[in-house]
């Protein structure tokens, strides 16, 4: 699948506009996953970021609290932000 990354104000508003629509349920459920990727690697990246486990910490996990930014500030998505 094509991966075009929405952040969480386009994500609502993609399916806020989708309704009920059966073909849109595919893409929502592609991004929930994704979603949920982003929460077990920012949950690594808690975890392994104590001072005795940084030798753990990967570089998804080290990537996931740039990722979430993007996202949460709408700037995951299209330039068009």
């Amino acid at each position: 699948m094509l991966e075009i990354p929405f952040c969480l104000d386009d994500l609502g508003a993609l399916l806020a506009a989708a309704g009920d629509k059966t073909a849109f349920g595919p893409i929502a459920e592609h991004h929930l996953m994704r979603l949920e990727g982003l929460r077990v690697r920012l949950d690594g990246y808690v975890h392994h970021s104590a001072q005795d486990r940084r030798h753990l910490l990967t570089d998804a996990e080290r990537a996931a609290a740039d990722e979430a930014a993007r996202l949460l500030s709408g700037k995951s998505g299209s330039s068009a932000h």
